[in-house]
């Protein structure tokens, strides 16, 4: 990304503005007013600009941070604050609060200060008991409070009743018990709801197809979505179609690169182009999936709508899951055209086997977390068994006597493809020997041979769905150590792996008239993500969290066979105006730019291998201070990505053909066994993009 400073004599500087309430006054209190925080906006050269940077970015700080509540969505926690008087509104100071982790008993203390108010800050997502205890006045005990990833909840006033009236209240806390503070427009989906939902694939990210605000975008008129969610991948893009949800939704309108996601903190997209989850939230794996879509806090970094993952985690208890998941094309019905050309039904097949464990770490002969609340663990793995029908290839392909220059019936063979079914302007459609070019002939055999009867599908000579293997593992592991009461901790590592398959043509197909090329490109593709968390708690009054992200990612696209497309091999004399290809054949468009004939196509850069490397570091610290009623967040966030990728232009060549080309036969095949082009394109070597 690149900032441009206008060439103009001033340009505007602006600032945030944010409102709070003090929801903890009585209505009619002057202290419940709302408060604007705001900044002046005013005109300023580029110099002056320069020279006040550094004040314009404490002010947008101040901006930016100040509020009466702190929003914790984009660092994976939350807070629950409350107001604690007596029977008559007076406030009690210096209760004892402990926060009690109904999972891992995990405990977190505070006390009421002056104004009875009471804040936990960084609190992780999970469900909670609330319990009060002072002096004079009868335990109090509110269970089944819920935070999800990011809330600000409150529980408003609670109101003790002196000992001996009761000896304790216990309350079940429902959602009105809880309400949030934030305005956000969010919508969070927990563990249960994503395996309650009915979802095609692998990926939490499919079920952004259920939220309000969330639009799925399709390609031109076919109305279906580019994303089913029925294929994973790390990579957005294969032979099975679009893989990710990340560039395949629009959100409020907006474009589809504006989505981005995190997975616990760590970056979870692929920031060539922001339309892969390169770390993929997978249903058993996933404890929340929140996407935050507008009127969240100014301080988060990512945006204009997130999506924010958290993964599960152990607690007290033992708990294990051994799972498949299995979809086949026996199942389904067949395609229209299929059932038009005899062919039978689109087999694709998906087995997904997994399992995960979770619990207390306990160490045999040992004392350690004999109480089971210290250290714990989650651990998940899952296998994708995917074979991928990609789909029908309708083209043209030269018959063996067009390869040896005869074209005589090429009229009759009822191809419906306007550059290749026309006798060329040879004598008796039949191309002299003399006027056979070498590198022509090399090249036209290169396209596959025909496979079908073209005057019984409608025109074409080649048909085929080809079947690919695009299987990978995950694996995810997290560990949860509570230090102490005041200081809490976690690490988590995702592994992802798999082998993506192109036999067609890299990333994508254009169009159905596209070929098979003449040897398969195979992409060992990977994905290593990593997450550290501290949240240590100074005071009652003060606490802060620290995440620490690295997600690495890997699409190293390499040529299976390099006989069949080397230039050496099959007898191809040119190397081209740069002679720069890395012995690669040029693509082939005989369709004229149009749907007149087939397109044998892949970009160059494979030197030997055209590869995509990312690395992506995060860092943030958020510390909250809590100040009578009022609660204060400031943080810092970095990130820094290093996206190390060749360009992939035409190096190799791009042959045009075309018979509206005043100097063709009138067939381009013949064209090209001329050695004739209508037009050529060469790039020189592709460079290295960082």
């Amino acid at each position: 990304m690149t900032a441009t400073v206008p060439d103009s004599p001033g340009f505007s500087i602006g600032a945030l503005m944010k409102l709070g309430l003090d929801t903890n006054r009585p209505i009619g209190d002057p202290r419940r007013a709302p408060r604007i925080v705001h900044c002046r906006e005013e005109q300023m050269t580029a110099v002056q600009f320069a020279r006040r940077r550094a004040a314009l970015l404490l002010v947008a700080l101040a901006c930016s941070t100040l509020a009466v509540r702190p929003a914790f969505a984009q660092s994976m926690t939350g807070s629950l604050t409350g107001t604690i008087v007596d029977q008559t509104g007076a406030i009690v100071v210096g209760a004892d609060v402990t926060l009690i982790n109904e999972a891992s008993r995990d405990v977190r203390r505070t006390k009421s200060n002056s104004e009875g108010y009471f804040a936990f800050a960084a609190v992780p997502s999970g469900t909670y008991t609330v319990a009060i205890e002072t002096p004079g006045f009868a335990k109090y005990e509110q269970k089944g409070v819920g935070l999800k990833v990011g809330d600000s909840r409150s529980l408003r006033t609670i109101k003790l009743d002196v000992a001996g009236l009761a000896e304790e209240a216990t309350v079940t806390a429902v959602a009105e018990l809880a309400p949030l503070n934030s305005g956000e427009k969010s919508a969070t989906l927990t563990s249960e709801q994503i395996l309650n939902f009915s979802t095609v694939g692998r990926s939490a990210a499919e079920l952004l197809k259920v939220l309000p605000g969330l639009t799925p975008v399709s390609g031109g008129v076919n109305n279906r979505p580019n994303f089913s969610g029925e294929v994973i991948g790390i990579n957005g893009n294969g032979e099975g179609g679009q893989q990710s949800a990340a560039g395949n939704y629009s959100a409020n309108g907006t474009r589809t690169e504006a989505l981005d996601i995190t997975v616990d903190g760590a970056p979870g997209a692929d920031p060539g182009c922001n339309c892969a989850t390169s770390v993929n939230p997978n249903s058993e794996m996933v404890a929340e999936f929140k996407v935050l879509q507008s009127n969240f806090g100014a301080e988060h970094a990512k945006g204009p709508v997130a999506m924010t993952v958290v993964s599960k985690a152990g607690g007290r208890d033992f708990h294990g899951t051994l799972y498949t998941y299995l979809r086949d094309y026996h199942l389904n019905s067949n395609e229209w055209f299929a059932n038009k050309v005899g062919s039978e039904r689109v087999k694709s097949k998906f087995l997904y086997p997994g399992f995960n464990a979770s619990g207390p770490v306990l160490i045999p002969g040992t004392g350690f977390n004999k109480n089971r609340d210290k250290l714990f663990f989650f651990l998940g793995y899952e296998r994708f068994q995917q074979r991928l029908d990609t789909g029908f290839v309708k083209s043209w392909v030269p018959t063996t006597a067009m390869r040896n220059g005869d074209f005589s019936q090429a009229a009759n063979l009822g191809l419906s493809g306007g550059g290749v079914n026309t006798v060329p302007n040879f004598p008796g459609g039949i191309v002299p020997g003399n006027l056979i070019d070498r590198g022509g002939r090399a090249l036209l055999n290169t396209f596959p041979l025909p496979n079908a009867d073209a005057h019984a599908t409608g025109g074409y000579n080649y048909v085929d769905n080809l079947l690919v293997d695009q299987n990978g593992t995950q694996l995810l592991g997290r560990l949860d150590y509570n230090v102490s009461e005041n200081t809490k901790m976690f690490v988590r590592y995702n592994r992802q792996r798999e082998v993506q398959p192109f036999v067609i043509g890299l990333w994508w197909r254009n169009g159905e008239r596209q070929v098979p090329y003449p040897s398969s490109i195979s992409a060992a593709n990977k994905s290593d993500s990593y997450t550290a968390s501290l949240t240590h708690v100074f005071n009652p009054t003060l606490t802060n969290e620290t995440v620490f992200g690295y997600t690495f990612i890997d699409f190293p696209n390499a040529i299976d066979d390099r006989s069949k497309i080397s230039r050496q091999a099959l007898g191809y004399p040119y190397q081209g105006v740069f002679g720069q290809s890395n012995d690669q054949i040029p693509s082939i468009d005989a369709g004229g730019w149009g749907n007149n004939g087939p397109l044998l196509y892949n970009p160059g850069g494979f030197d030997p291998v055209l590869y995509a490397t990312k690395w992506q570091f995060s860092g943030q610290s958020n510390l909250t201070k809590v100040l009578g009623t009022h609660t204060f967040k400031g943080g810092v966030y970095y990130e820094h990505v290093i996206n190390k990728q060749p360009g992939n232009g035409d190096s190799n060549g791009l042959i045009e053909l075309a018979t509206w080309d005043g100097s063709s036969s009138g067939n381009t095949f013949a064209d090209l066994l001329t050695g004739h082009g209508s037009q050529y394109q060469e790039t020189s070597k592709n460079v290295v993009h960082n």
